[in-house]
């Protein structure tokens, strides 16, 4: 922890908002309604945000930016005594298709000193993770421990959302999801009864957006990705008939008629092994390839079972509409990164 020379810090928190805007509130902000609603703007000022620390003391808060496709939101607080910076950290979810050595090791949880550049965390199937969050009632701080599960889909519909075996309620809604060494690697969402998560590479990319532009804009190409790794025996069986030296790439499930990557030549069972020269190892991966990229040319390589060699194609993502934002499923505006 630094020690505070003023009164205003600049620090990273995350906290659950669900509960701290009072019922009517929350009826006046329902996203669902942003799509009719032009004057948003006057909402978000409108709305009375609290936020309670460790300390228990609430403080006001202030909307200074929002993007309504994964629910985030950047909150402005002031606070006359120094607060501790959460340690963001990267994950890696990629696993190739080749044999690799099995890895044995297992940490227990336990807070580690942690170093100021944070290196990419390597997130393995049945990897101990544990969700935090805090009553709204007597602000006690909530534990509950599980593993990550790679191969499980979310019943939210959101792809970047990843699974563990957490076991939540809404209280955990907008928590953070944390690794065996304290660091936090994503943001809870409540997924029938346990805890699904949003990277934290996706959150801290949209935050760096936010703070800047006050907005996020998110590249479309209108196609369903899965991770060669996760994808059905038969599918498997038939990548490795047709590509036995494929180690790597995410499998396009489906193509939306009309949308930019129908428009490129993509086909369901593509596999897309590389974007812009790079490897593409999962598809958390080409997320961060395609950030901040709408309306931009790129070209990705496809392995197609219909052709001996690799496929060229040339993409221009569009930028994603609200109609197509995750308030569908995500309806409650509750993940939010706290800037204080």
């Amino acid at each position: 922890m630094e020690s505070a020379t003023s009164s205003k810090r600049q620090r990273v928190v995350q906290r659950a908002a669900r509960g701290t805007v009072d019922e009517e509130e929350e009826k006046m902000f329902d996203v669902r309604s942003v799509n009719k609603d032009l004057d948003i703007e006057s909402k978000i000022a409108a709305l009375k945000v609290e936020v309670y620390l460790s300390k228990g003391k609430p403080l006001k808060g202030e909307v200074l930016g929002y993007d309504f496709h994964y629910n985030l939101a950047i909150i402005q607080i002031t606070t006359d005594y120094p607060l501790p910076t959460a340690i963001l950290t990267d994950i890696d979810v990629s696993m190739p298709l080749t044999p690799t050595p099995l890895l044995t090791d297992s940490k227990p949880f336990g807070l580690r000193p942690h170093t100021v550049d944070s290196s990419l965390f390597k997130l393995r199937d049945g990897d101990k993770v544990i969700a935090l969050a805090r009553t709204h009632t007597c602000h006690c701080l909530l534990v509950e421990s599980g593993t990550l599960s790679i191969y499980k889909s979310s019943w939210l519909h959101c792809q970047e959302l990843l699974y563990t075996s957490c076991k939540t309620t809404q209280v955990y809604i907008g928590g953070p999801l944390i690794n065996c060494d304290g660091e936090v690697i994503g943001i809870v969402f409540h997924d029938d009864g346990y805890a699904a998560f949003l990277p934290i590479n996706i959150a801290s990319r949209c935050l760096q957006l936010l703070k800047r532009d006050r907005g996020v804009c998110h590249p479309w190409l209108g196609m369903t990705l899965t991770n060669s790794y996760a994808a059905k025996a038969s599918v498997l069986e038939e990548i490795i008939q047709n590509f036995p030296h494929i180690s790597n790439g995410i499998i396009v499930k489906d193509v939306m008629k009309g949308s930019p990557a129908a428009h490129a030549g993509v086909v369901s069972k593509d596999i897309i092994v590389e974007c812009d020269g790079e490897v593409v190892r999962c598809s958390l991966e080409f997320c961060r390839m395609l950030w901040n990229r709408a309306n931009q040319s790129m070209e990705v390589v496809v392995m197609r079972p219909s052709s001996s060699k690799p496929v060229k194609l040339t993409m221009v993502a569009d930028e994603l509409k609200p109609a197509s934002y995750n308030w569908q499923v995500l309806f409650s505006f509750v993940c939010i990164l706290v800037f204080v």
